[in-house]
């Protein structure tokens, strides 16, 4: 799932979607349990709450630079340097 707004809080996910697409991701129109990633970078804060509510393990909570950097090499590259912390949002 991608929620991505600009800073005037405009939806910027298209660009992303497209992007994890052409890397063969199945892209979301809305978090559900079945979600593995939420690229997230300005949106919205009910997205938030949702990850917050998921089970453990919780889906992978990633920044816009995630996705730009699994377009440059061409592979999933590890989440781990890429994590959002849900906390530190907003």
């Amino acid at each position: 799932f991608v929620d991505v707004r600009t800073d005037d809080g405009n939806d910027a996910s298209e660009l992303f979607i497209k992007m994890l697409q052409s890397l063969g991701a199945r892209v979301l129109t809305r978090p559900t349990p079945s979600v593995t990633h939420i690229v997230f970078k300005s949106g919205l804060p009910s997205t938030l709450t949702k990850h917050k509510l998921y089970d453990d393990p919780k889906p992978f909570l990633v920044g816009v630079a995630w996705v730009v950097e699994c377009g440059e090499q061409r592979l999933h590259v590890d989440e781990n340097n890429f994590l959002v912390a849900d906390e530190d949002v907003r």
